[in-house]
């Protein structure tokens, strides 16, 4: 049986057609994942939890853009 592709964020951002819009978008949400699952880890190991701020995910999302920018 032949598999339909499915459409992630993933999937969308590995075109070539990718507006600048929509991979800043994805490497926000990108970015929030990643701080969240570390706020989680955190919370699973201390039972503290770290906020999860929009200036953290900016930051984040920044250095996920500068290596991007950096890779061919």
């Amino acid at each position: 049986m032949m598999s339909l592709p499915t459409h992630t964020k993933e999937n969308k951002m590995s075109g070539n057609n990718a507006s600048g819009y929509e991979i800043r978008q994805g490497l926000l949400g990108q970015a929030q994942d990643i701080l969240q699952t570390n706020a989680h880890m955190h919370y699973e190991r201390t039972k503290e939890w770290v906020p999860v701020t929009t200036e953290a995910i900016i930051a984040e999302a920044e250095k996920l853009y500068s290596f991007v920018k950096t890779r061919n």
